[in-house]
């Protein structure tokens, strides 16, 4: 038994079907799946509250609930568990229901590939982890931002460390304070500072006595800390005396800087021309800063990895698995932000709807995998056939595609419709049972409008998909305009 293998648990009533998507995994992915399988409801609720699993396949026609009940009671009582469904019912309305629901994926018994099974698993399960990442990030970050803010104003690390030395230099009166930073295999050296008028600059500057990088290989204690009050006193060898000397210190504290008890630096205070009696409660005032300071620098890195986290989320939700291009969700939520800003400069926003000429043939013919393939190198060669970095293309739905082309005239977006079927053509995508072409082609409709009044979104959607099917019964393979734009049907 594999330690690492997903923990999935799969009710279905069905034992046969069980049996079979069991070994399907299990042929596919060696391994990789510890399937629990239980037949009803009640079952899987007893063994959700005893065990943690990273997903759920769940069988959407259970005996006793009725079309998605069953889902609505996993997701409500487990939220954080993905759900994958499957069904024997082919309802393109209920697995628009299911995915709205909660469900991470849908599978229609006897159509899915066991390949796309367990790529909708992984899927899901990646997906659910990066989630509870970036929950417990942000719960770990709420902490830090509210001791930061007494802190700090900045989660920027440069401010934070530039805003230290100016506090402490100020506050202790002293000629210098300064930050070193530690590095295992580049070059350690000061990395802020803030200094009197007529003291030398440390900025880049990097130490080599007995004081600074021998540090790093020793261990860190809670109360460690070096207080020189005068570095011709304490019997310095000439080698390290000169590095003081040459760099014009004459008294130092240097107080470690802890990250996760590792050492990250130094706070070093100085005093440049003359030596100086550090007294107790400046030397405790620099521990307590550097415990503070070492809270904001976390913070401060905590809330990149909370960036990076929530880009990399944002790209999963906004992506189509498949296509790899913009999925339904960032069409509509971008023609949202594209239609207002068009409203606002009273310009011309463009849609072109596209549907790849009968693809179901195209899949009874060559296969779903095929199919699938086919829907990638067009929506790639379509992303590639737009020029401005405004412009979206989307998978929406099935073999259908939509562009989006804000501030863009009819004309326009009639110059990328025509060029999107060219490019589709030139792929020469052999479709043996078109009746348009030996290739795989296009039909697109093509709506522009200028929004204003009452508007929405939505009559510039209708408009383009009624041009697409405008397109499709003039024989498909062709370029068809929304009636409310003011230019003929086209045809290449």
């Amino acid at each position: 038994m594999n330690p690492s293998a997903f923990k999935i648990l799969l009710i279905e009533d069905s034992q046969t079907d069980a049996l079979f998507l069991k070994t399907s995994l299990s042929n596919i992915a060696p391994n990789e799946f510890l399937i629990n399988h239980v037949t009803d409801l009640k079952s899987s609720f007893i063994l959700l509250h005893q065990d943690a699993f990273d997903a759920i396949i769940l069988d959407l026609l259970l005996p006793q609930n009725q079309e998605l009940q069953a889902l609505k009671k996993i997701q409500k009582t487990f939220p954080n568990i993905p759900v994958v469904v499957l069904t024997g019912v082919k309802d393109d309305q209920l697995a628009l229901q299911a995915l709205r629901e909660g469900a991470q994926d849908y599978f229609v018994k006897g159509e899915y590939l066991g390949e796309r099974l367990v790529r909708g698993i992984r899927y899901a399960i990646e997906r659910a982890q990066i989630l509870e990442t970036v929950r417990q990030q942000r719960r770990r970050e709420q902490l830090l931002v509210e001791i930061a803010r007494r802190i700090h104003a900045s989660l920027e690390l440069s401010v934070i460390l530039e805003t230290t030395v100016i506090e402490i230099r100020h506050f202790l009166g002293v000629d210098q304070a300064a930050i070193y930073k530690f590095s295992l295999s580049g070059y350690s050296h000061f990395i802020a500072e803030s200094v009197v008028s007529n003291a030398p600059s440390l900025l880049h500057q990097s130490f080599n006595n007995c004081y600074f990088s021998p540090l790093l290989f020793l261990p860190i204690e809670a109360d460690s800390k070096i207080a020189l009050h005068d570095v011709k006193q304490v019997g310095l060898n000439l080698e390290d005396l000169r590095d003081f000397e040459q760099h014009q210190i004459r008294a130092v504290v240097l107080v470690p800087i802890v990250l996760e008890q590792e050492l990250w630096g130094l706070l070093s205070v100085h005093q440049c021309f003359q030596a100086r009696q550090w007294q107790e409660w400046e030397i405790d005032l620099l521990k307590q800063v550097t415990i503070q300071l070492a809270i904001a620098i976390h913070q401060a890195q905590l809330y990149q990895k909370l960036e990076r986290f929530n880009e990399k989320l944002q790209r999963l939700v906004a992506i189509d698995g498949l296509t790899q291009i913009a999925n339904r969700r960032q069409f509509d939520y971008y023609l949202q932000q594209q239609w207002k800003r068009s409203r606002r400069e009273q310009s011309a926003i463009s849609l072109i709807m596209c549907d790849v000429d009968h693809f179901k043939l195209y899949n009874d013919c060559y296969g779903h995998q095929q199919g699938d393939d086919c829907l990638c190198r067009v929506a790639k060669v379509m992303e590639s056939s737009v020029q401005r970095p405004s412009d979206l293309v989307a998978r929406y739905g099935g073999e259908e595609f939509a562009i989006i082309l804000p501030n863009t005239n009819l004309q326009g977006a009639l110059r990328v419709a025509h060029g999107i079927q060219q490019a589709v053509r030139n792929l020469e995508i052999p479709h043996l049972l078109s009746s348009v072409s030996r290739w795989v082609t296009m039909s697109l409709g093509v709506a522009t409008l200028y929004p204003c009044g009452n508007a929405l979104p939505e009559q510039l959607i209708q408009s383009a998909d009624e041009a697409m099917y405008q397109a499709k019964e003039l024989g498909r393979n062709c370029i068809a305009i929304a009636q409310s734009c003011p230019v003929q049907v086209t045809e290449q």
